[in-house]
């Protein structure tokens, strides 16, 4: 073991291993996680980083599942602990205790894509506010400042399939109105966000047309902005949709649940599953193969309603 890993507790160690994540160029929602991960760690641990064994890792995994955290989360924790030693390892020369310690297992999340019925009234909930009542108790609803830009959201998300934190950098000059074409550009590492074109339709263009008209705009410009013209981020994004979807009676809405839905409609209307793969921005086809499943199963189920032949009872 190499001699400055005997001098280095465990949380200054994750301090240097954030700081390689950062200048590596990880995205900082990435690198929040891995924090957010490792800190789990910290009153299971002993305080220095070469008294670490291989139990003390275990015993934190049981307490994490004891203490009610997701299997989808703890999953998280293992994939930055993994990380972490295999950084601690190449720099410090520490022993990786962490090998043969599997992955733990996690059902995938149900993927449930919203309807047309849903969207539609996600769009009509950006027009007004909420009924509020006057002095002399009469409802009423004032129109949303922010409702062509909440328009453009959903329909650049649904249109798209792009996550959350690629809409948010966009800028101007990103924006093709004419063709449709949107450029993804990469952000840090781009492990998780890869380059690539995608493409909106005719009400997507007119929409975001519309929102952008009569602001004074330079190409390094957000495109999706506060009402106070500051950049919006993912958080402020995914609030936005709550509060509409709360508005329109619309539960569980959230900004990947729109590409869930981009994903699921483009193979139910004959999409091939390597262009989406790269439309999406996906490394591998493990995550299509299940939106595939489910379009597939609607093509079963379909097929099963309109049977001729069990249908006219041969």
């Amino acid at each position: 073991m190499n001699q400055k890993a005997l001098a280095l507790t465990y949380k200054k160690a994750v301090e240097g291993f954030l700081l390689h994540l950062h200048a590596e160029g990880y995205s900082q929602s990435t690198i929040d996680i891995y924090k957010w991960g490792l800190a789990k760690f910290v009153t299971h641990f002993p305080e220095n980083i070469q008294d670490i064994e291989k139990k003390h890792l275990l015993l934190a995994y049981s307490a994490l599942r004891d203490n009610g955290l997701k299997p989808a989360s703890i999953q998280n924790v293992w994939i930055a602990m993994r990380s972490f030693f295999h950084w601690a390892e190449k720099e410090l020369g520490f022993s990786r205790i962490d090998i043969g310690i599997p992955l733990p297992k996690a059902s995938p999340p149900i993927i449930a894509p919203f309807s047309a019925d849903e969207v539609k009234r996600l769009l009509s909930a950006c027009n007004y506010s909420k009924r509020a009542i006057s002095t002399n108790r009469q409802t009423y609803r004032m129109k949303r400042p922010t409702a062509q830009r909440d328009k453009a959201i959903i329909l650049t998300l649904l249109d798209t399939g792009l996550r959350v934190s690629e809409l948010a950098r966009l800028t101007i000059i990103d924006l093709d109105l004419e063709t449709g074409q949107i450029t993804v550009e990469p952000i840090g590492s781009g492990l998780k966000s890869k380059p690539r074109i995608v493409f909106i339709g005719k009400l997507s263009k007119s929409t975001l047309w519309r929102y952008l008209t009569g602001r004074d705009l330079e190409s390094d410009d957000f495109v999706f902005t506060s009402k106070l013209n500051k950049p919006m981020d993912r958080h402020s994004i995914r609030k936005v949709l709550g509060y509409l979807g709360d508005k329109a009676g619309v539960q569980n809405v959230y900004p990947h649940r729109f590409r869930h839905t981009f994903a699921i409609q483009y193979l139910r209307n004959n999409g091939d599953i390597y262009t989406l793969q790269r439309i999406l921005g996906h490394s591998s086809l493990e995550m299509v193969k299940r939106y595939l499943a489910i379009a597939n199963a609607d093509c079963e189920n379909a097929h099963r309603k309109a049977s001729p032949v069990d249908n006219w009872h041969l």
